[in-house]
């Protein structure tokens, strides 16, 4: 990368041509990163009508952005840190993602795991890079750079290259003992959750870029970094995402400078989803005040009583699941389904446990809702049947006749209306039993149990204010979705079963709060 320093039109030879070109990282990614996770939510970004991108095929975007960047007459380094936040960005999650893949299938063997993951660490840090210094050519200096105008300069590096370094350690760990992804079968999953928290820091300084941009008015690096990071938003809202890239990324879409202020507070609004806290990105002079989202947040105008923000973001999951079976990846959506990522409950030992669609499709505490019986023998007497329905529709093997956009339906739409259905109705269920209980444990649960229950109806992509947002995955969502073809809708455009949804939350827990525990078997009807 250094021998393309500073960038002119003769050095467009270095970027294409070579033995490993850095036009390769990118103009392989179609063939290589087709079924991974974070490629896949930036084509579902990107993409017009046609499956492009700028004119070309939306999976060549980073190449067609840094050949967009070596013609640009306004600065001499652009193509090179294009090529630094596109191609090499992706190229590395690529690697992380193909690691735990390959762990999963039970490839790595002995030193092939370091190996791996040393290679993404090398990509990651650069030949000859200083510890803590911010010269350098890759994304370990720039996230130096950044971290120090974010006032995260701690000790001997900025904190997200120390957090970065550290998960890299971790993950490395974890396949360093011989055999460690053939004989131990949860290996894949510790590896999986650490490269999704290494993914989430490395959009940091991308995120510390795009904001500085906005605040000095560069506006070639507005565009530059909003391609970079804004469409891992896509994956979060679709509204959040449509607002950042009509203003910042759409082609003859230019941003205006007092709107700045706003589409940062949009940015740091995403913050929680990407997995990031204000802290991890720092503050700028000039930016507005950053706020994490408080434990208590209200989901579509109902204000749960514990805290269930993390719980209520499984939507986020199944958000995804539809992002990666829109390209074909199911793998991608498979390993979503069964090990999750979004959402979390805290343990008693302070730690997380990881919940996921697959583990809400198969609890055999179900049987606790009254209907559960009657779809069991609908289906043949099978327990776990809204599962055996999901694992046969992402099963790329199963013989169908039926198109990839019908199977992804399917999918959602069983998980919507069949898996988070009866697990709401579940929770609902156990809250009763929790408040009928004489264990003064389970009646201090019961409002827990309640507030799941509405966040699994829900969900978190609804957002704080009454009547929730476009783009919701639960049944809040859906309600929303048909309500104008039954002519059910509220003036507001919300569907009229939501409002009596929200008004039998508020009524049950009061009663709940009363331990008044008879009314609340016909709240549950």
């Amino acid at each position: 990368l250094g021998k393309i320093l500073p960038i002119c039109y003769s050095y467009v030879l270095l970027y294409r041509i070579g033995d490993r070109s850095l036009a390769d990282f990118s103009r392989s990614a179609p063939q290589i990163m087709a079924k991974e996770p974070t490629y896949n939510i930036f084509r579902y970004a990107l993409e017009d009508d046609n499956g492009l991108y700028l004119g070309r095929d939306v999976g060549l975007y980073a190449d067609t952005i840094v050949l967009g960047a070596f013609g640009n007459t306004n600065s001499r380094t652009l193509a090179s840190e294009a090529i630094v936040a596109l191609n090499l960005w992706m190229f590395v999650v690529h690697e992380l993602h193909q690691t735990v893949d390959k762990c999963k299938g039970k490839l790595l063997t002995d030193d092939d795991g370091v190996h791996s993951m040393d290679e993404a660490v090398a990509y990651y840090i650069g030949d000859g890079q200083q510890t803590g210094d911010s010269k350098g050519h890759s994304l370990y200096a720039l996230a130096e750079y950044m971290g120090e105008l974010f006032e995260q300069d701690e000790a001997d590096q900025t904190r997200v290259n120390r957090i970065i370094m550290k998960l890299f350690n971790q993950a490395k760990l974890e396949v360093s003992f011989a055999s460690a992804c053939i004989n131990n079968p949860s290996t894949h999953v510790r590896l999986r959750e650490i490269v999704n928290k290494i993914v989430s820091q490395m959009a940091v300084p991308l995120l510390q870029k795009l904001i500085y941009s906005l605040r000095k008015n560069d506006r070639d690096r507005v565009k530059l970094y909003a391609q970079s990071v804004v469409p891992l938003i896509a994956g979060c809202s679709d509204s959040t995402f449509s607002f950042l890239r009509d203003r910042l990324i759409l082609e003859g879409n230019i941003f205006n400078a007092i709107d700045v202020d706003d589409i940062i507070e949009k940015l740091q609004s995403a913050y929680s989803c990407l997995g990031l806290t204000c802290v991890d990105v720092g503050t700028y002079e000039g930016v507005p005040a950053c706020h994490d989202k408080p434990p208590q947040s209200s989901l579509a105008g109902y204000v749960p009583k514990s805290d269930i923000s993390e719980f209520s973001k499984l939507d986020l999951d199944l958000h995804q699941i539809y992002i990666f079976l829109k390209f074909g990846a199911f793998n991608a959506a498979e390993d979503l389904y069964t090990m999750g990522k979004h959402s979390t409950l805290k343990k008693l030992d302070g730690g997380e446990e990881i919940i996921t669609l697959r583990q809400l499709a198969t609890q055999s505490a179900r049987s606790i809702v009254p209907s559960f019986d009657m779809f069991e023998r609908y289906f043949d007497q099978d327990f776990d049947y809204s599962n055996s329905m999901v694992k046969r529709t992402l099963d790329p093997n199963e013989p169908t006749m039926v198109s990839l956009k019908e199977r992804t339906k399917l999918v959602v739409t069983t998980l919507q209306s069949m898996v988070v259905y009866m697990a709401a109705l579940q929770k609902i269920y156990d809250a009763i039993e929790d408040c009928e209980s004489t264990d003064s444990f389970r009646n201090a649960n019961a409002i827990e149990e309640w507030d799941r229950a509405a966040g699994l109806l829900i969900g978190s992509m609804e957002g704080a204010n009454e009547g929730g947002r476009q783009g919701g995955m639960m049944m809040y969502g859906l309600a929303k979705e048909q309500c104008k073809q039954f002519d059910v809708c509220t003036n507001s455009g919300d569907a009229k079963v939501n409002e009596r949804l929200i008004t039998l939350f508020y009524a049950g827990r009061s009663e709940l709060t009363a331990r008044n525990c008879p009314p609340l078997h016909k709240a549950a009807e």
